[in-house]
């Protein structure tokens, strides 16, 4: 079963906390995840104006069933930045 919750356009918020509970695939090709970006991620390259996407978890089946992934990436385009990210 795939399926995705998105909130682009329908709610935003600064602050907050947020929980996800999910079941998450075994089989190759899909890949579970949980973030949250800013809307204006793509509209230039300082994340302290145009935000970023915080890759709260990810799941790739090929780290192994097991490992989830976090990371943090800004902007979006040609000179997109990312951080060396962490597994858990």
């Amino acid at each position: 079963m795939l399926g995705a919750v998105g909130t682009q356009n329908r709610f935003m918020t600064r602050y907050g906390f947020y929980e996800c509970r999910a079941e998450l695939q075994k089989q190759a090709g899909t890949w579970g995840a949980f973030w949250i970006q800013s809307p204006d991620i793509a509209k230039g390259e300082d994340p302290g104006i145009y935000g970023a996407e915080i890759d709260i978890m990810e799941c790739f089946t090929k780290l192994g069933t097991d490992i989830v992934s976090h990371n943090v990436h800004w902007a979006y385009g040609p000179h997109q930045q990312t951080t060396q990210g962490m597994q858990s």
